[in-house]
C-alpha cells in the first residue's frame, strides 16, 4: 500500500474531514504541454499525455483511482515502556496534528534496526520521526476518487476550500489586507502556503 505526506496543518485537516483533494507537483514536463488524460484499458490505470515538437510523453500519475493509501502525517515518541519480556515492551507516541497519544508495540520498529542491531536514534532519544510516522501508526486511510492534471494557477475558488485551508491557522491570521472570506484573499494564502510547503 502507498502513502502520501502531509505536514501538520494537512493531516489535521484531513482527519477533520475538511481536506477532500490535494495537489502534488508532476516532475520531467518541463516544457511539455498537456494534452489529455489516458486510460489504459486492460489495467485501467490513468496516464497523463504531454507534447512537445510531436515528441508524446506519457506520466502514470503515483496514485491511481481507486487505490487505498494511508497518510504518513508527523508524530513524536514521547516514551519507551520497557516491560520484563522485550516482546511486550510498547513506544507511546502522539500525531502532533492534535496530541492524541497512542501506543505500539516495540517490536514493529525491529525492521528499522540498522546493521549494528540498534534501533534508530530518533525512537531512543524520543523524538519526530523523520518523514512522518511508520505505516503501523497510521490513522488516515484515503481511497483515490479521481485523478486529473491542471496548471495549479487554475485551482477554482472551492477547489481552495477543499484543500482544507479555511481553518488553517496560517489562513484565518494572515497578514494580507482584507476579508479572509475574500475569494482573492484565500488564493494569495493558498499560493504563499503552497510555496512554503513544497520549497520543503
Amino acid at each position: 500500500m502507498k502513502y502520501i505526506l502531509m505536514n501538520i496543518p494537512m493531516s489535521k485537516a484531513t482527519h477533520e474531514g475538511r481536506k477532500t483533494n490535494t495537489r502534488r507537483p508532476i516532475k520531467g514536463v518541463d516544457g511539455y504541454e498537456f494534452e489529455s488524460m489516458a486510460v489504459n484499458l486492460r489495467s485501467g490505470d490513468k496516464h497523463a499525455v504531454f507534447s512537445n515538437d510531436g515528441h508524446i510523453k506519457q506520466i502514470k500519475p503515483k496514485y491511481q483511482v481507486g487505490e487505498t493509501i494511508w497518510v504518513r502525517e508527523p508524530v513524536k515518541i514521547t516514551n519507551i515502556i520497557n516491560r520484563p519480556r522485550h516482546e511486550n515492551s510498547e513506544v507511546v507516541f502522539k500525531y502532533k496534528a492534535d496530541d492524541k497519544k497512542e501506543k505500539i508495540p516495540l517490536f514493529k520498529f525491529e525492521r528499522l534496526k540498522d546493521s549494528d542491531g540498534f534501533l534508530p536514534k530518533w525512537l531512543r532519544n524520543h523524538k519526530g520521526i523523520p518523514n512522518g510516522c511508520i505505516k503501523e501508526m497510521a490513522r488516515i486511510f484515503l481511497k483515490v476518487t479521481n485523478v486529473i492534471v491542471e496548471r495549479l494557477q487554475d485551482i477554482s475558488d472551492e477547489d481552495i476550500k477543499k484543500e482544507g485551508l479555511d481553518d488553517d491557522p496560517r489562513i484565518v491570521n494572515c497578514e494580507i489586507e482584507g476579508s479572509i472570506t475574500s475569494p482573492k484573499v484565500k488564493r494569495e494564502e493558498y499560493i504563499i502556503l503552497w510555496n512554503k510547503t513544497a520549497s520543503k
